[in-house]
């Protein structure tokens, strides 16, 4: 059985700790790592396990095969430095971290022989997978113009929750919060990003970072490409979509998190076809903006750990979105374009402010 450590219980544990449960004969939670007591107390009382109120605590008295980090953007870094020296395997939410000087050190661990997992559950959305199998079969034509756009609501009540959010020092704005699975999931389709122009601003919310933006972006392969993000849709979430637009056809898939098929190209044969689903989300994720993958994502971890075939996103991997999001924050600084090769100074991701 799989001895896991969890370190942080913030907005995002329940969904882990459901995933989790739901694999209970193979996963064990044997510790939980949280500084507030309350959380703490429900968190270990829900895995009947031990509670520790910092990583060196834990050091000192546990172990574990692998540690989840669900703790701020800003602080994953730090933890995983913590931690890593004492567990081979650690699944971290993403981002990995803000700095791209982390990026660089986190990766480091990974050819010391360590491995940084980064959650991205939305890979294994069903239409997600069976679009990316349709294309890796070659069925598709060329990639010309790919689009995500997201379309949630987060209002005060939300930033109020935690000092944190909204900050450039540990969160990051739409871009890198919330859109951040969204981003992935279209440089998973469409490759490697050569070159970004972006704006933003920051809506009504009080926040340090902006909570609506819009991207340009051309793609290595020539292809073209947009990100449209806000967080100002009220009263309620409304879309999370990704269209491509290829050279013979189309797909569209949309949802409240890239969960549900709208638009099927032709020569895919989807189980949501066959089942006459099309237009409608999966039973269990219709609302649910973080969708329904969490189980998946922990059933491929642990084919991992028994040396199996699995679609685990590493470090490197994950690290993509990264690089692409600090190009994009330096062209909305400078109102120019930026080359995903160039380095960005102005790119204030991951820093604090005075």
């Amino acid at each position: 059985m799989l001895n896991a450590v969890i370190v942080g219980c913030g907005r995002i544990f329940a969904k882990h700790a459901s995933a989790i449960e739901r694999l209970s004969g193979e996963i064990r939670v044997s510790g939980i790592i949280e500084k507030d007591d309350r959380k703490a107390i429900d968190a270990s009382n829900r895995f009947k396990c031990k509670k520790f109120f910092s990583i060196e605590e834990f050091i000192e008295k546990s172990s574990a095969d692998i540690a989840i980090i669900l703790t701020p953007s800003g602080l994953h870094a730090t933890h995983i430095k913590k931690i890593i020296g004492s567990v081979n395997t650690i699944l971290v939410e993403k981002p990995a971290c803000l700095n791209l000087g982390d990026l660089g050190d986190l990766c480091a661990f990974q050819k010391q022989g360590k491995q940084i997992f980064v959650v991205k559950q939305n890979r294994y959305n069903q239409p997600i997978m069976e679009l990316k199998s349709w294309q890796n079969s070659k069925s598709s034509g060329e990639l010309v113009y790919g689009t995500v756009r997201l379309r949630w609501c987060r209002d005060k009540n939300y930033y109020a929750q935690d000092s944190w959010r909204g900050t450039w020092a540990y969160d990051g704005g739409v871009l890198t919060n919330q859109a951040s699975h969204h981003i992935d999931i279209l440089q998973m389709f469409m490759g490697e990003v050569e070159e970004v122009y972006a704006t933003s601003i920051m809506g009504e919310a009080s926040i340090e970072v902006e909570n609506t933006a819009l991207v340009n972006l051309r793609f290595k392969n020539g292809a073209l490409g947009f990100i449209e993000a806000t967080t100002a849709i009220r009263p309620t979430n409304m879309e999370a979509s990704l269209s491509l637009i290829f050279d013979d056809c189309v797909a569209e898939i949309g949802g409240h998190a890239l969960n549900n098929w709208l638009t099927i190209p032709k020569g895919l044969v989807s189980a949501s076809e066959l089942n006459t689903n099309v237009g409608n989300a999966s039973k269990d994720d219709k609302t649910d903006v973080y969708g329904a993958g969490h189980k998946a994502l922990y059933q491929d971890l642990l084919k991992y750990f028994k040396n199996q075939k699995h679609q685990l996103v590493d470090i490197v991997e994950g690290g993509k979105s990264l690089i692409l999001l600090h190009a994009i924050y330096e062209s909305i600084e400078t109102g120019l374009p930026v080359s995903i090769l160039g380095s960005f100074p102005n790119s204030r991701l991951g820093m604090a402010t005075s």
